[in-house]
């Protein structure tokens, strides 16, 4: 397990967001995600990545198998 991993989703935005700032512009965004109006990669990818994550992990804990597998590929 990574070091992210033991992290809580919430943290994991926290993280996401406050390293954004750091970050260098790192080109033209291919995931669509960008929150940048110039369509740059500005690392919002990290975000939908750690919502997903969440996401899936309470669908998956509900019981809610395959609604957890949609979001994990989607």
């Amino acid at each position: 397990m990574s070091e992210l991993g033991v992290l809580g989703a919430r943290d994991r935005y926290a993280l996401a967001l406050t390293t954004e700032g750091k970050r260098e512009i790192m080109g033209a965004c291919t995931c669509g995600y960008s929150t940048d109006p110039e369509k740059n990669c500005n690392g919002t990818h990290n975000v939908v990545k750690a919502v997903k994550a969440d996401l899936a992990e309470k669908l998956e804990a509900a019981g809610f198998p395959h609604a957890a597998e949609f979001v994990r590929n989607n």
